[in-house]
């Protein structure tokens, strides 16, 4: 059996491993952006899934696609919603900025999955059809842009907030005094990011490739978001403005700010404590306020109808996610639950004797000057 097989696009001939369920566009993009060690967030692969079943089910219930057809992408997508295949998503965040690879490689593994499925040969495109199928009624500059929202809302929702709100639990039980304070801090901050959120469920799917839903079947938008808004439980609706949502994303740039101040506060928080989850806290805290630089100019990183730093702005922002939910967990769980104050140390300091009560936590000002 060959090792290799051959497909075609229109630049030419593509040698693929055999095995492999990309096709000839990600192999190209494997070539000539190879560059670091950072591969595109695997949050992405998921989110990317969920909107290409649902604009399957959206294009099934408008009629464009057959019941069979249908049936076979969500059945991949599904698969790829559940963790499996990851390794066929091997693309780096340094890439095209628009994120076209990205789109074409779930394309190309959605089609090539299906032909596994009904033992045509891969790259056949038979009997998906990565573009006409696949990708009907969308382009990767709507896609993008809208799987970077669905990622980015998922895992804020579902792992960096009950994170935030634990510790912050944790936190006011622990200290009566300090702990209130901290408490209200935390509090804020997921004030702060129940605000960014609402700006990341509206999705700029259907607008096509330049915002102008050119080649995207009427009521496309409004069915596909529908369809998402139901598999996820999240309240995305289609963006009313399709050009501003693909030129511009301050629904990241949003978030990541929110990020950055729960970053500060957790920096706050940390340098009060000692042990070594304090340490690494700090570490996390730094690198969400780094990140968040990255991601306010790629956000300013749009021209005329479309972003050019897709891929550099979704990295930031889901590592961030990624590295509060888990620092915030590993502080409650490690440092934060079960340790009580030492009140009859506390009370042996000579700093707590100059401070007897929380209002001398103040400076109080000179009664003459």
């Amino acid at each position: 059996m060959s090792e290799i097989r051959i497909e075609f696009d229109s630049l030419g001939q593509v040698t693929i491993a055999a095995g492999k369920l990309w096709g000839a566009q990600t192999q190209r993009s494997l070539e000539h952006f190879s560059i670091g060690r950072d591969l595109l967030p695997r949050e992405m692969i998921s989110a990317y899934a969920i909107l290409k079943r649902a604009a399957a089910v959206a294009n099934h219930a408008g009629g464009r696609l057959e019941s069979a057809t249908c049936r076979l992408i969500t059945h991949v997508c599904d698969e790829i919603i559940d963790g499996k295949h990851r390794e066929m998503f091997p693309l780096h965040v340094w890439t095209t900025g628009s994120g076209t690879q990205f789109n074409t490689n779930i394309n190309e593994v959605i089609s090539n999955r299906c032909c596994q499925l009904v033992g045509t040969p891969l790259g056949s495109k038979r009997p998906i059809h990565p573009d006409d199928h696949v990708n009907m009624s969308q382009s990767s500059n709507d896609s993008f842009a809208s799987a970077m929202y669905i990622a980015a809302a998922i895992h804020t929702r579902g792992a960096l907030v009950p994170a935030v709100t634990a510790l912050k639990d944790a936190i006011a039980a622990m200290a009566a005094e300090r702990g209130d304070v901290i408490a209200t801090m935390l509090a804020d901050d997921l004030e702060r990011i129940e605000l960014a959120l609402a700006g990341l469920y509206c999705l700029a799917l259907g607008g096509t490739a330049e915002g102008t839903a050119v080649n995207a079947a009427s009521g496309f938008a409004i069915a596909a978001t529908a369809e998402i808004a139901r598999f996820t439980g999240l309240r995305f609706v289609t963006a009313p403005g399709k050009f501003a949502a693909q030129a511009a994303h301050d629904g990241l740039v949003h978030l990541s700010s929110a990020l950055r101040m729960l970053g500060v506060s957790i920096y706050k928080i940390a340098n009060d404590m000692n042990p070594t989850q304090a340490e690494a806290l700090t570490m996390i805290a730094v690198q969400a306020m780094a990140s968040d630089i990255a991601v306010r100019f790629g956000g300013a990183g749009g021209y005329l109808e479309r972003n050019v730093c897709n891929p550099l702005m979704i990295a930031g922002v889901l590592q961030s996610v990624a590295i509060l939910s888990g620092g915030c967990g590993n502080f409650r769980k490690y440092l934060i639950e079960g340790t009580q104050p030492n009140h009859q140390k506390i009370g042996e300091s000579p700093v707590a004797a100059a401070m007897p009560s929380r209002r001398s936590w103040l400076t109080r000002p000179a009664a003459r000057i």
